[in-house]
């Protein structure tokens, strides 16, 4: 599955590199730097790795007793996300904040 909105994304930019993709997170837009806190654990040239310690969507699901339904919607859209921006990049992650987790850690392998 690719999302349509990261597709539309990578086209308003002059690449679509691997380069590009983690400026995103470098320098979130207005809108992402009230949502998320993260810290760069690994930035190489084929791997990117942050770590999520803070998600307001995930507290806000949380809070309401609906985290199940919170990483449907919005956790599991990251894989989307990613490989709509460009199909060479593949995210893994094994911990979120909606699940419980101290923190998320996505994983970003550019192939």
């Amino acid at each position: 599955m690719v999302s349509r909105s990261a597709l539309e994304a990578a086209r308003q930019l002059p690449c679509n590199d691997f380069a590009a993709f983690k400026a995103s997170a470098r320098e979130p837009d207005r809108f992402g730097r009230h949502i998320l806190t993260l810290e760069i654990v690994e930035d190489t040239p084929e791997v990117f790795e942050v770590r999520v310690t803070e998600c307001l969507w995930a507290k806000t699901f949380r809070d309401l007793g609906a985290a199940e339904i919170g990483a449907m919607l919005i956790c599991h859209r990251d894989y989307a996300d990613c490989r709509g921006f460009n199909p060479r990049i593949t995210m893994t992650r094994s911990k979120t904040l909606m699940q419980g987790d101290e923190f998320c850690n996505h994983r970003f392998v550019w192939a």
